[in-house]
C-alpha cells in the first residue's frame, strides 16, 4: 500500500481522503479474492475488459516457490488496483496506465536497488501526517 500511496500522489497529487477511498475499495476486492467469490483470472478479465488492458502473464513453472509467490502478488495487487480505479472513481485506460506505469516504475526502482523502501516510507509519510495511521501500515 505504501507504494500505492505515492504512486497516486505522484501521479495526480492525491492527499488522505481520495486515498483512503482507494484503500477501502481495494479491501473489498481483496475479500471478494480471500471469500473465494471470484478468482484471479476473473478480474484479470475484467479489467481486460472494461479497460481494454492487455495483462503478460507469464508462466514457468521451473521458478521457486518465493519468485511464484511474488508474481502472483504482483498480479493481485495490480488487478485488485486497477478495478478499484475504475471502480470508485471511473479511471478509464489513459489514466489507469498513467497511474499503474508509476506504480511499476516504483516496483521496478525498488526491486532494482535504486530506490530503497526507506525512501518510499518518507515519500508515503509527506503525503499525510495521519495517513499512514488512517492506513493501518
Amino acid at each position: 500500500m505504501a507504494t500505492i500511496v505515492v504512486a497516486m500522489h505522484r501521479s495526480f497529487g492525491w492527499s488522505t481522503d481520495r486515498l483512503l477511498r482507494l484503500r477501502k475499495k481495494m479491501r473489498v476486492q481483496m475479500e471478494c479474492l480471500k471469500g473465494r467469490y471470484v478468482k484471479l483470472e476473473e478480474m484479470e478479465a475484467i479489467v481486460e475488459k472494461e479497460l481494454n488492458w492487455g495483462f503478460r502473464i507469464e508462466r514457468d513453472d521451473t521458478w521457486e516457490m518465493r519468485r511464484r509467490v511474488e508474481y502472483r502478488t504482483v498480479r493481485v495487487m495490480s488487478a485488485v488496483f486497477l478495478i478499484a480505479l475504475r471502480d470508485e472513481f471511473g479511471f478509464g485506460q489513459k489514466r489507469a496506465m498513467r497511474a499503474y506505469k508509476e506504480l511499476a516504475d516504483i516496483w521496478t526502482a525498488v526491486h532494482e536497488g535504486s530506490l530503497t523502501m526507506e525512501a518510499v516510507w518518507k515519500e508515503h509519510d509527506a503525503v499525510g501526517k495521519s495517513i499512514g495511521e488512517a492506513l493501518a501500515l
